[in-house]
């Protein structure tokens, strides 16, 4: 039965993000200033692309954490199951690649490149799944390798040699290549026990919940083929995405309740739901306070052009903030519920379980945010309206569909786990958040929004720390659990 550490977990991952935002960001300006706005666009086309080959994956993955967060030893075979999906995903991905790059009008080679990162993929997912179910933290260590790594080598090939997206792609390749051999290496204990196939056809028989699970989720990404099939243009996926790199700064505030999920899986109670709560929250409002403040600047580090998409970064970062809180809810649903602990329990009790609740939720609200999507952007299409403006609209109908659904899995989850909302300690985040808004305030004057990115990160930078001091040395004062 594993033992995770809550708190310490949490912390490890929510560092971890931290600094992977940090170097995520440096080596999004490499590639930002080095690729032009169509080229960025295409890149995210295939990466979304790559979504749907990963779905397979999942089948492993979803029981794999179930399964060794409660004492079995199926990591090794879990490992190689997903190896071999892996190279099937590969030949279809490969087959798909040519209409898919005519499509668009994009050389196939990007797609073939970044077709080598599928095995790499599925074997990460795996040890994902064995990290999670174990040792949390693991992951969060293996991702500072990973993000330290793309950031060396898009230096020597993006800045240095100037091999443009082909050596973005490639520096993506040899960092998950270096993650895996740090996670292997971390969790060498872990990856144990026979070539149990018992276990293999127990997954394979229930494949319906895990791809339900990783479709709903996928499914959302639909909304990048919309826009770049309605609109003949990756320039509103550009903004969009644009926007969505600093709403992720708010959503990594979520991996502070990750550790959530195998602790109710392996046995808790509400108080580990309360902590959880603090946590996240904690690091949530301020996080989503300061981007609404500094939209503008944080957008001109990627470049000039992203400025004009302030207006969905703000609607980005609300989004943002309710999908970092939904996080710790979607743990207590499927990490509470034990079905599959009973052997040969029918198709329906599944059917009727929160395993398939859950993704019944993320699907509904993907469907509605995506109908919604698609006219509105072909009306304004019509309409000549501009990138911006599209991009705009789709961050507006996200924010619509999202908060319905979040609001009944927080009331659902109540009802399963009596936890109870921390509203003083709500209170004491706001109260130093305030702090914090003012000296934003104060010190907004100096900042510079400038094509010149040493410019804007001189005066930026020097600003988000006094801030982020401002608000944990308030937060310090009036907070016992900070202390």
């Amino acid at each position: 039965m594993a033992r995770v550490r809550l708190r310490y977990s949490g912390l490890v991952l929510f560092s971890s993000r931290a600094f992977s935002m940090v170097m995520g960001l440096l080596f999004t300006v490499m590639v930002t200033r080095r690729l032009s706005v169509d080229e960025f666009g295409v890149w995210q086309y295939i990466s979304v692309l790559l979504g749907y080959f990963i779905l397979p994956s999942s089948v492993v993955s979803f029981w794999l954490t179930r399964d060794v967060a409660r004492g079995a030893n199926v990591a090794k075979v879990g490992i190689l199951t997903n190896l071999l999906f892996s190279l099937v995903a590969v030949g279809l991905f490969v087959v798909a690649s040519y209409p898919l790059s005519s499509g668009i009008g994009a050389n196939v080679l990007y797609f073939l490149l970044c077709g080598l990162q599928l095995p790499e993929i599925y074997i990460l997912n795996t040890l994902e799944s064995v990290a999670n179910a174990t040792r949390p933290e693991i992951f969060g260590y293996s991702v500072m390798v990973y993000e330290s790594s793309k950031v060396i080598f898009a230096l020597i090939l993006v800045v240095i040699l100037r091999m443009g997206l082909t050596g973005s792609i490639v520096s993506v390749i040899i960092a998950y290549l270096a993650q895996i051999l740090m996670m292997g290496f971390a969790l060498r204990q872990n990856i144990q026990g026979s070539l149990n196939k018992e276990a293999v056809k127990r997954w394979l028989s229930l494949f319906w919940i895990p791809i339900f699970n990783a479709t709903a989720n996928q499914l959302l990404l639909f909304d990048t083929i919309i826009l770049v099939t309605l609109t003949e243009s990756t320039l509103p996926t550009a903004m969009l995405k644009a926007a969505q790199v600093f709403g992720a700064a708010i959503v990594m505030s979520g991996v502070l309740a990750a550790p959530l999920y195998p602790k109710l899986l392996a046995g808790g109670a509400a108080g580990d739901v309360d902590t959880a709560l603090k946590m996240v929250l904690m690091f949530s409002i301020p996080s989503t306070i300061g981007v609404l403040i500094l939209s503008e600047p944080l957008l001109s580090i990627l470049r000039i052009e992203y400025v004009q998409a302030w207006h969905t970064l703000i609607v980005v970062a609300l989004v943002s903030f309710v999908n970092s809180v939904m996080g710790a809810m979607d743990a207590v649903l499927t990490g509470t519920e034990r079905v599959d602990l009973t052997d040969n329990i029918s198709f329906k009790r599944f059917v009727r379980s929160r395993l398939s609740l859950l993704p019944s939720l993320t699907f509904m609200q993907d469907i509605i945010y995506l109908s919604l999507l698609a006219p509105i952007t072909f009306a304004l299409v019509k309409l000549g309206a501009g990138p911006n403006m599209i991009a705009l609209s789709a961050a507006l109908i996200s924010l619509m569909s999202t908060m319905p659904i979040f609001y009944y899995k927080y009331r659902l989850a109540k009802r399963i786990v009596p936890f109870k909302f921390p509203f003083k300690a709500v209170c004491r985040y706001s109260i130093a958040s305030l702090a914090m808004t003012v000296t934003l305030v104060l010190l907004y004057r100096f900042v510079v929004v400038s094509e010149n990115i040493s410019k804007v990160l001189f005066t930026l930078l020097p600003i988000i720390g006094i801030a982020a001091v401002v608000y944990f040395m308030v937060l310090l004062l009036i907070d016992d659990d900070l202390r």
